[in-house]
């Protein structure tokens, strides 16, 4: 749970250094990384949560852009083949002004994650 903690933590510094803010609020970075751990869990449970509860891709095309690009973030961070039809979506559904901000706050979470998973494949 500590190294959970300490990787939210991390991820929270690079936000504030990045000043990346959400489209149309002011939810902190910690909500968007949050929203990725909850959609990661999501997907993962998808085999043993019954219909309606369980993760479907039918049901990316009801999120709005913020919610879209933390399925996006957590599908890339699984590997997901639904992953490209997110992006898809994503791209169609964002607002223009909103999409960098989307993207980046998709990219620095997938970085961090990426780099948590190396970091901890080497002890």
């Amino acid at each position: 749970m500590a190294s959970l903690e300490r990787r939210l933590q991390a991820l929270e510094e690079i936000y504030a250094r990045s000043r990346v803010r959400p489209p149309g609020s002011e939810p902190s970075s910690r909500q968007f990384v949050s929203g990725v751990l909850a959609a990661i869990a999501h997907v993962r449970r998808a085999p043993i949560d019954r219909p309606p509860h369980g993760y479907a891709k039918e049901k990316l095309h009801a999120l709005v852009p913020w919610a879209l690009a933390q399925y996006v973030a957590a599908l890339n961070v699984l590997r997901h083949e639904d992953e490209d039809e997110a992006r898809e979506l994503l791209a169609e559904e964002a607002k223009p002004g909103d999409e960098p901000v989307l993207w980046s706050l998709i990219d620095a979470v997938v970085d961090r994650f990426r780099f948590s998973q190396g970091r901890e494949a080497r002890f």
